[in-house]
């Protein structure tokens, strides 16, 4: 939970609420060049960076290089598919 706090959608979060939610979350670690999510991701997946960068890509393109405290993911949770690749860069 004390990490949480340092990601800008869940600053405003009850420490409550935050001690649920991190009861919850798996921590894991990728190798660069492991795709994280894409299109073809069954579930709906939110994705915070702790240690390290991934990036974001559309059509090819880097979107954003994702950093601590950063997240991706959450417009597929709210039930909007994935449209973006997401990547472990290092």
């Amino acid at each position: 939970a004390a990490f949480l706090v340092e990601v800008d959608l869940f600053r405003d979060v009850p420490s409550d609420a935050l001690a649920a939610l991190a009861a919850r979350v798996e921590e894991a670690a990728h190798a660069a060049g492991e795709v994280l999510l894409d299109a073809d991701t069954a579930e709906a997946r939110l994705l915070v960076v702790l240690d390290g960068t991934v990036r974001v890509q559309r059509d090819g393109q880097t979107v954003c290089d994702l950093r601590r405290g950063e997240a991706v993911g959450l417009l597929a949770v709210l039930g909007v598919p994935h449209q973006d690749i997401v990547i472990a860069v290092g």
